[in-house]
């Protein structure tokens, strides 16, 4: 009976590739266009913005070598992300001991979504 069965959609599937293919077809533009209005949509949860500066607390301090440390910031909000894609850098701005600002670019070392 399985070996009929398998015969039966194979004939059903010849008979209606076309309507099969254009419903696929519909099936991931649908899914892209979707990706894409979700990707454009500014997340409320994000805590950076790319036109200000946002003051984060450091938690906590580590040396990992002679010249590389790693710091860890707190977001403002529990349920909020950092929200910076793979490969960008995030701008720190500082002030050092005399009063002149500091600023340079870092990498996050953490997933946008953590």
């Amino acid at each position: 009976a399985p070996l009929s069965d398998a015969g039966a959609m194979l004939e059903l599937f010849e008979e209606n590739w076309v309507t099969v293919a254009v419903t696929s077809l519909v099936i991931i533009l649908v899914s892209y266009l979707y990706q894409l209005k979700v990707a454009s949509k500014p997340s409320r949860n994000v805590a950076i913005k790319k036109t200000e500066y946002t003051e984060f607390p450091l938690i906590h301090r580590e040396d990992v070598s002679h010249n590389t440390r790693l710091f860890r910031f707190g977001l403002p909000h529990p349920r909020q992300t950092l929200g910076l894609p793979i490969g960008k850098h995030i701008s720190v701005l500082a002030v050092d001991k005399d009063g002149e600002e500091i600023r340079r670019p870092y990498t996050p070392t953490t997933l946008a979504d953590t």
